[in-house]
């Protein structure tokens, strides 16, 4: 939004992560790290009487109380600033050229690789077809979808969910692929294709070892533990809190299946900022209340995500994370674009974020039915490009 002297007089307040400002001849930019989606803020701008502007925390960005020690010291979220002659095309061009170019060291993520997913079959097959949604997880209908894909010039094949046998572990099931995705690997790499799987980084199923080692840091909301609940037909699994130690392990199973399975791709989803308020985490302790340490797990948690990816591609510099921000509450800023991208687009727009009519009895997935909404939503990460490129917003 455009921004006169009226706002700075009311004392206006406007969400980042981006603010610019110029006088015709010359253009400033000044950005932060943290993200999340409207109105939700955690840090903002505030337009000051003087024309200042201010960058100040609203909530989560520490905990009272926080020990600052050697092992754990505070950290601030960054910041960028640019200032250049010339107006807003002009600082536009240059910063997009730095995001794409120099924002991120894990380079593989800026390639521009043309996607497959086999969800939005899934989703289909169930929601049309009145199958279930892992009905077509099998060994030769991905075969199948390879050969498909191949002649459609995809690069990167995904399997969505199903591929596992229980989450948290992350093992191939092997009574859907018998021999651990072997055939699977070996047919892309004949095409010269790369390899990707669905995750769900904050799932743990309850007979997982990764579990029963990480006990203690299950998500908990006023000192209850919620019921573990069943993930897309798979076993049932606990919630993980990603501001714990527990971060380490998952990371630590990532790169153990770049290393045994071949993945390169790593299609994250279902993480939100909220739902955690556990005193024995990382986001606080005893001494503050519930709602501290709420707030504090929802600022901290994209970080998080942040961390976890940039040890994989250290340790597997071919590696892209790509993080689904289909739904609400989810971390949208920034920083995740520093270390991976953003699944923009699922199959999930749903219809009440447009203005369509909502099919009655049906589905209401948009990408389940034919029209001409699939096409319109597709270009919307066209309206980021000005200053972010697309191929940071991934659409299957």
């Amino acid at each position: 939004m455009a921004v006169g002297p009226e706002q700075f007089e009311n004392g206006l307040s406007l969400m980042g992560p981006m603010i610019v400002a110029g006088d015709g001849e010359h253009s400033l930019l000044l950005a932060y790290e943290h993200g999340s989606q409207v109105p939700d803020a955690f840090v903002e701008f505030a337009l000051q009487a003087d024309r200042a502007v201010v960058l100040q925390g609203v909530k989560g960005n520490y905990y009272d109380g926080q020990k600052l020690t050697e092992e754990a010291p505070f950290e601030t979220i960054w910041f960028q600033f640019a200032a250049l002659t010339g107006g807003e095309k002009e600082l536009s061009h240059a910063y997009r050229d730095f995001v794409l170019k120099y924002q991120s060291l894990n380079t593989q993520s800026r390639k521009p690789y043309i996607f497959y997913n086999t969800w939005a079959y899934q989703e289909r097959n169930k929601h049309w077809n009145g199958e279930t949604y892992l009905a077509s997880m099998h060994q030769q209908r991905i075969l199948d979808e390879i050969e498909v894909a191949y002649r459609m010039g995809v690069e990167v094949f995904v399997l969505d969910t199903g591929w596992y046998q229980k989450t948290g572990d992350w093992q191939v099931d092997t009574n859907r692929f018998p021999d651990g995705l072997r055939a699977i690997k070996a047919r892309l790499d004949s095409y010269g294709m790369q390899l990707g799987l669905w995750f769900d980084p904050c799932a743990a199923a309850v007979s997982s070892a990764m579990l029963q080692r990480h006990a203690d840091c299950t998500i908990s909301w006023r000192g209850e533990t919620p019921e573990p609940h069943a993930v897309w037909e798979t076993e049932v699994s606990h919630r993980m809190c990603l501001v714990s130690r527990y971060s380490e392990a998952f990371a630590d199973e990532l790169i153990r299946l770049v290393r045994e399975v071949g993945v390169s791709y790593f299609k994250w989803d279902a993480i939100h900022q909220y739902g955690c308020d556990d005193a024995g985490h990382q986001h606080g302790n005893g001494d503050n209340s519930s709602q501290e340490r709420a707030d504090c797990y929802a600022f901290e948690n994209g970080r998080a995500m942040i961390r976890v990816v940039d040890k994989l591609c250290r340790e597997c510099p071919q590696a892209i994370v790509d993080f689904d921000i289909t739904e609400g509450r989810r971390f949208v800023g920034l920083g995740f674009l520093a270390a991976g991208k953003y699944f923009l687009i699922n199959n999930g727009p749903y219809y009440g974020n447009y203005d369509i009519p909502v099919p009655p009895e049906q589905w209401i997935n948009i990408f389940v039915h034919p029209g001409a909404a699939r096409t319109r939503i597709c270009r919307e990460p066209l309206t980021f490009d000005k200053w972010i490129p697309s191929i940071l917003f991934l659409t299957h």
